[in-house]
């Protein structure tokens, strides 16, 4: 059962298909190993750790799990390959860092990948989730891919062995409240020299948005969407190092304007988010500075304190 939702899932494009194959799952999943749904979140000093109820949803978020499991399998493919020619047969160190109760982008692929292949670490902050993913992970057999169940602050975690694959969904659209990039931080000295992280890169544009072409509800596409600049990336590499600021162009007797942060996610290996299909990528309408008013010049960094996000001020 397990291995047929997995396969409908990493089959599924960015549509209705995936969404209701992870209703499915969390069906599944939900009557398997059930866990309590009133544990609260947990805020640290790098950020919010998502209550295992909400951190559970996010299996419900169809185009956003199946752009990532797909991610995930083919990191590990990848990395099985490299690690058969260069040293030997070996497992390779795959981290799941914030796994809530579910560990989906663990569950989904384990089955398609042959035992010893790939060792799991699997991490969370909250011991409700930690035991729910224990218990799943007895329930479906899949012990033998499995290293480790841990809980722990995976922004603090150290891993006794370099990581190749680091799996982590720790993130809402524009990179606010979740741990993403000081996780990120954190692992990036402890990584292999050929590891990936997934999602691969994530990056935040400044847009435009036409004001009358917006739509009475949510989610769609925004008329009259026009690129501003990037404001902030986080990938295995880097990040945007510093403050970035952008001048914003104001035509006179246009459409009302809207700015907005709208939120790119490559997922990995040309595997990307399309616009508007998931809660990631949906835009985040910078309120203060709308309607767009001329001379506007807008100074953007990235906070990775205890309420991660990115940051702004007017230029006067």
């Amino acid at each position: 059962m397990l291995h047929d939702l997995s396969g409908a899932i990493l089959d599924a494009g960015d549509g209705e298909a995936a969404g209701r194959a992870c209703r499915a799952l969390y069906d599944v999943l939900t009557r398997t190993s059930p866990f309590d749904g009133r544990v609260p979140g947990t805020r640290t000093d790098t950020g919010l750790a998502l209550a295992p109820l909400l951190a559970s949803h996010c299996l419900l978020d169809g185009p956003r799990t199946a752009a990532f499991a797909r991610a995930v399998l083919h990191a590990i493919r990848h990395a099985i390959g490299n690690a058969q020619r260069h040293a030997g047969r070996r497992p390779v160190e795959v981290v799941y860092a914030g796994t809530g109760p579910f560990a989906p982008l663990a569950l989904l692929v384990m089955p398609h990948l042959e035992p010893g292949t790939a060792a799991f670490t699997l991490l969370d902050l909250h011991a409700e989730s930690v035991d729910t993913v224990r218990g799943l992970i007895e329930s479906f057999g899949l012990g033998e891919h499995v290293r480790d169940v841990v809980c722990a602050d995976a922004t603090r975690y150290r891993h006794p062995r370099p990581v190749d694959v680091l799996v982590s969904e720790t993130m809402q659209r524009s990179l606010a409240e979740e741990p993403f990039v000081s996780i990120v931080r954190n692992f990036r000295p402890q990584l292999s020299a050929a590891a990936t992280i997934v999602p691969e890169r994530v990056t935040i544009h400044l847009v435009s948005l036409d004001a009358p072409a917006q739509p009475s509800r949510w989610p769609a596409p925004f008329g009259g969407r026009e690129p501003l600049g990037e404001v902030f990336h986080v990938q295995k590499e880097g990040e945007t190092p510093g403050p970035v600021t952008l001048a914003v162009p104001y035509v006179p007797g246009s459409a009302a304007k809207w700015l907005a942060l709208e939120t790119e996610v490559i997922a990995g290996n040309g595997t990307a988010l399309a616009p508007y299909v998931s809660g990631l990528t949906e835009p985040e309408i910078l309120w203060d500075c709308s309607p767009l008013t001329p001379g506007m010049t807008l100074a953007f960094h990235y906070d990775a304190g205890s309420r991660p996000g990115l940051r702004w001020r007017r230029m006067e």
